[in-house]
């Protein structure tokens, strides 16, 4: 018995060792493949830092690309407001009046300008193609052949000023090979104010003026052909309107960018006729407060949602 129970102590002493040494194979096994595991994750923590860094570089150039280019916008737009008429000469000029001009990213497509020459005061809302910085170079290009065309020409019939201002737009985008022009120009309305006679001369490119006078809102309409090449457009010619001025009479140009603006409400535009009930609403208030007002309409109106285009309505009184 003893020496049976001997034998069955040595097998098992045996088959715990046999069990011993693959539990050791096992282990050894396990660390060479947690060893492996951890040598994956270092590298995969590595590639997840560099592209983490990576990331983390490309968005600090990102920051600072934006800042230079927000920088080179607002002196962009600095150059642009030098050459915007400046509230002086509208002062000079007009017995009261307001300017909402409102950019859609700093710099703007929009312009507005006046001057006076032989008597007469040119004034205009104008709206070039594009907005931001394209839109900023059709400005001040507007703004360059108009100061062009009324004081050094000394031309003050609102048709011969756009006519001249439309072949100065299409030559400068005209191709050198003959084909056909860019399709660039500008929507606007321009008066000349005849004051010691009371007249008032209006032509439009696709703008209206409006007169408001005893509360009635009067819209004298452009005509359909934009200060610029269009394909179908060419042979047709500008043409000037006369109307009697009275004193009091309030006169509004303005682009579409107020019209079109979309509201929060309802994601539909603003519309012509809802913008010129508004005109009319703001008549029993001084013409500087009339701009507060617009600006309240305007953000009243988009709420949160972004602006969709440039803003200019400027508005004086006779």
């Amino acid at each position: 018995m003893n020496k049976t129970n001997n034998i069955s102590d040595k097998d098992l002493i045996q088959a715990l060792q046999k069990q011993i040494e693959e539990e050791e194979r096992e282990i050894k096994r396990l660390i060479r493949e947690l060893a492996v595991q951890k040598e994956e994750v270092t590298v995969q923590k590595e590639i997840i830092e560099n592209q983490r860094d990576s990331a983390l570089r490309q968005r600090d150039e990102i920051v600072s690309q934006q800042k230079e280019i927000t920088a080179s916008f607002t002196y962009a737009s600095r150059i642009q407001d030098a050459m915007l008429t400046s509230s002086t000469i509208f002062e000079k000029h007009l017995k009261d009046y307001f300017i909402f001009y409102k950019p859609r990213n700093i710099v703007s497509g929009d312009f507005y300008w006046m001057t006076e020459k032989n008597d007469k005061i040119i004034v205009t809302a104008a709206d070039a193609t594009g907005h931001g910085v394209p839109g900023a170079f059709m400005s001040l290009m507007g703004i360059v052949f108009l100061n062009e065309i009324v004081n050094s020409l000394e031309i003050t019939t609102p048709h011969e000023i756009l006519e001249r201002m439309r072949k100065k737009v299409v030559a400068a985008f005209e191709r050198e090979d003959g084909r056909d022009t860019v399709n660039a120009g500008m929507d606007l309305a321009l008066v000349s104010i005849d004051i010691q006679n009371m007249k008032l001369q209006f032509s439009g490119a696709f703008n209206p003026v409006c007169i408001y006078r005893k509360e009635e809102l009067i819209e004298l309409p452009g005509d359909k052909i934009p200060v610029g090449f269009h394909p179908y457009l060419m042979d047709n010619k500008f043409i000037t309107k006369d109307f009697k001025l009275l004193k009091g009479d309030r006169i509004f140009l303005f682009s579409d960018g107020f019209i079109d603006q979309f509201g929060w409400r309802s994601n539909k535009k603003y519309l012509k006729r809802n913008f010129k009930n508004l005109l009319l609403e703001n008549q029993s208030v001084p013409l500087k407060a009339q701009r507060l007002l617009l600006e309240n309409a305007l953000n009243n109106w988009k709420g949160d949602l972004e602006q969709v285009d440039d803003i200019v309505v400027l508005g004086f009184e006779i």
